[in-house]
């Protein structure tokens, strides 16, 4: 018998070790790089920072070229402006108060700053930019496979356009390229100045702020300067181009202060991170895991002590559910439902969609009704309604506004997507 069980041990651990070979050789080439969007600039993968960093050290030959992983924005730029060049490229920038000041007095003292995000750094832009047409600067998206950017200096714009196509994987998919709002150009506006566009000459997707007579230039697509785009041949007049606004005898590129899409710090991977990056590895784990699961599996047949029968627990769920709903009735705080009701929907379509429903503005709210397909009409009234209700209800509401609500909400669970 126990010969029986070794011999079947053997031919099952044969038959896993080669099925997870297989596997390995047939998806070896697929999962040959990770296609997430970091924008770590020691990675090689397709879309970190790397391979611009090194371009732009021999774009600027003769400049001192600074990469910075560990000083605050205030003090980095302590002391310095003239003739230096600060470049930030990644989903999102995080900047404090005294951050946002050195930053100014940099641009003041003759400093040049690059920031490439995906959003709009709103505590930097609101103290930089108050807008003669009554509009906020906020970026739309256009879901393209492929986006044909250009300039409009006509000694860098290129009659056919540059052109970008999202890859994933072994294809090129549909992307969300981010523009400037059409809206913030108007006649009296003279403080921005539109650099480039993506397709059209109104999707301005490379614009500089100007603050007296130095200013800051931003890029609303960051991914653009990722090592994929950058190892392509024909990308590189485009990557010159913006670069070429940009003079200075220092370089500062900046890793400290920047968001980027995915939080890849090695503290939040966890041990096992490294070795389930690599297939080989990641491969010799699980056919360990098995290994052992089936040595557990045929040992307890014979180690294994009797199971002692216990009483089946009751399910207590539904009276707990009683007991607070008589609560809720008999307190009737309909504000408190409210915002528990709302607290649960924040956090479903945070953990749906990946959008925060405290921060809800024009752009976040456009996402959340393409990516929902509920109505953009009927999201914002369930969001002025809750609004209405929190910031202005300071004891209870009326029991009617508390039932819109919830039939407003459930409304969107029953027919999102």
């Amino acid at each position: 018998m126990i010969r029986h069980n070794k011999t079947l041990l053997i031919i099952i651990i044969a038959v896993l070790a080669g099925t997870v070979l297989i596997y390995f050789y047939l998806t070896a080439e697929k999962n040959k790089f990770e296609w997430h969007e970091s924008y770590d600039s020691k990675s090689k993968e397709p879309y970190g920072t790397s391979y611009i960093k090194t371009l732009l050290k021999s774009f600027y030959k003769s400049a001192t070229f600074i990469e910075n992983t560990d000083k605050p924005m205030h003090a980095l730029l302590q002391g310095r402006g003239r003739n230096t060049v600060l470049i930030s490229i990644g989903h999102n920038l995080f900047l404090e108060e005294s951050d946002i000041e050195a930053l100014s007095q940099f641009v003041k003292r003759g400093g040049q700053v690059l920031i490439a995000s995906n959003l709009v750094p709103q505590e930097l832009m609101s103290s930089l930019y108050a807008s003669s047409c009554q509009e906020e600067i906020n970026y739309l998206t256009s879901d393209l496979r492929t986006a044909r950017l250009n300039f409009f200096h006509p000694q860098l714009r290129q009659d056919s356009s540059y052109t970008f196509s999202y890859r994933y994987e072994s294809e090129d998919m549909n992307y969300e390229w981010m523009f400037l709002n059409p809206e913030i150009f108007c006649l009296e506006e003279e403080s921005i100045t539109a650099l480039g566009y993506l397709g059209s000459s109104d999707a301005v997707n490379f614009y500089k702020l100007h603050v007296g007579n130095n200013g800051y230039y931003f890029h609303t697509n960051p991914i653009i300067f990722t090592n994929y785009f950058i190892s392509k041949k024909e990308n590189i007049g485009y990557i010159s181009g913006v670069f070429s606004h940009l003079q200075g005898t220092t370089i500062i590129w900046d890793d400290y202060s920047k968001l980027p899409l995915i939080n890849n710090n090695a503290s939040d991977k966890g041990p096992l991170y490294y070795l389930l990056s690599q297939p080989s590895l990641k491969y010799a784990w699980w056919l360990f895991l098995g290994t052992v699961v089936l040595y557990i599996v045929f040992a307890a047949k014979r180690t294994q002590r009797e199971i002692p029968v216990y009483d089946k627990k009751s399910n207590t769920s539904l009276e707990y559910v009683q007991m607070i709903a008589a609560l809720h009735f008999e307190n009737a705080n309909h504000l408190d439902m409210a915002r528990k009701k709302m607290k649960h929907f924040f956090y479903f379509i945070r953990t749906k969609y990946g959008i925060q429903g405290h921060a809800i503005n024009e752009v976040t709210l456009t996402r959340l009704a393409e990516k929902s397909k509920v109505s953009k009409g009927h999201l914002k009234e369930l969001f002025d309604l809750y609004h209405l209700i929190d910031k202005y209800s300071y004891t209870n509401i009326e029991s009617d506004k508390l039932s819109k609500l919830f039939f407003s909400i459930d409304y969107f669970y029953k027919n999102c997507k």
